[in-house]
């Protein structure tokens, strides 16, 4: 956070609702992905899941200029790469 802070001069409080949109994002998208899950499969959805916080990751140095676009990426992020959480590690777990 003190990287962002210093790199592009944001405030603390922008960076953290940033962040909040990330955690919604993410806590809307698990119920789908745990249904997901199990009428596919883990390892698809974990595969897809991971590619695009890969992606995400890879978008923010590209893209982010202003505070919405880093908190639109995160949202996003927080959306697609719900598989990467714990939601799909416990099913492979369970089932092990």
């Amino acid at each position: 956070m003190l990287a962002l802070q210093r790199e592009f001069g944001w405030g603390r409080a922008d960076l953290s609702l940033a962040l909040t949109g990330l955690t919604i994002s993410s806590a809307l998208a698990l119920p789908i992905v745990g249904r997901m899950i199990d009428r596919v499969g883990a390892r698809r959805i974990r595969l897809a899941s991971m590619a695009a916080l890969a992606a995400c990751l890879a978008a923010i140095p590209l893209i982010v200029r202003e505070i919405w676009h880093l908190a639109v990426i995160l949202f996003v992020l927080g959306a697609l790469a719900a598989a990467t959480n714990g939601v799909a590690y416990m099913q492979v777990i369970s089932a092990w």
